[in-house]
Formats: structure tokens, sequence, C-alpha cells
């Protein structure tokens, strides 16, 4: 029950909001700078969750496929799921990271207004690779690539 009116919080704060509030289809800066801390710290657990999911998902299904009827799916498949190890520990939470850290790591973000159109999952794509050690170059070209991505999408008005 408490998630359930949490969730109508979180949805009547973001509907009261007048600006635009999302970002190619997901809460942006505008939106989670309009937020209390416990609709954050929600939507942080919610994403490293989903991800967690994902990574599962992804997982048994990379297990199951060499007990698919053999065929030219195979190689397709196997190719596949090498491709994607990488990207099943992208989102998960940084050793030694709190969901607050994440929360608090995001504010610092957004309190950047040039960062405002940046989708909360883009800060939070941020926000582990600082905590993961990556480069401050790195770090600038995926946030380029963002802005370019932005650019050439126009934000719609809620």
């Amino acid at each position: 029950m408490r998630t359930v009116i949490f969730g109508l919080v979180f949805a009547i704060q973001l509907a009261a909001q007048g600006q635009q509030m999302t970002t190619l289809g997901a809460m942006n800066g505008r939106a989670w700078t309009g937020l209390s801390a416990v609709p954050k710290g929600l939507y942080v657990v919610g994403f490293f969750e989903g991800s967690r999911s994902i990574t599962a998902t992804i997982w048994l299904a990379c297990q199951m496929a060499p007990l698919f009827p053999p065929g030219e799916h195979q190689p397709v498949i196997a190719d596949f799921c090498k491709s994607l190890s990488d990207l099943t520990t992208a989102g998960e939470l940084p050793k030694g990271a709190a969901y607050d850290d994440v929360v608090k790591g995001v504010d610092v973000f957004f309190s950047q207004p040039e960062n405002l159109r940046f989708r909360v999952l883009d800060a939070i794509g941020i926000f582990i690779m600082r905590a993961n050690g990556k480069s401050q170059a790195e770090i600038d070209r995926a946030m380029a690539q963002i802005r370019t991505a932005l650019e050439d999408k126009p934000v719609a008005k809620q």
C-alpha cells in the first residue's frame, strides 16, 4: 500500500509541473528537480531493480541458447550474447555506492541548467561512469553523444 501511495505522489508531482518534463519519452532533469527525496529514491531503486531484471533475463536467454534446435540462428545468438557481456554490468550500482549516493550525484548533475534536458537515466549513467573511474574525456564524449541525440529530437510539451 505504501508503494501505491508513493507512486501516486510521484505521478501527481509530475503532473503538477507545467514544464517539459520528459525527453525522448523519459523523465528529465526538469521533472527530477521538482521531486522530493522519497520519489527520487524510489526512482533510483526502480532503475537498478529494472536493470537487474533485464540482466537476469539476458543471462537466462543466453544460457538457454544452446538448447535451441541447431540452425543458422545459432551463431547469431552466440554473437549477440557475447556483444551484451559488457552491457549486463553497465546498469549495476557501483561498488561501495548506496542509492542515496546516486540521488545526490543526479542532484549535482541537474544543478547545472544545461543538463536539465538530459533524461534521468542518462544522468544515472553518467554517475555510474564517474563512480567506476571513467576518465573525464570518456564522460565528455558520452555527454556530447547524448546532447547530439537531444538536438535531433525536440522535447514534446507536457
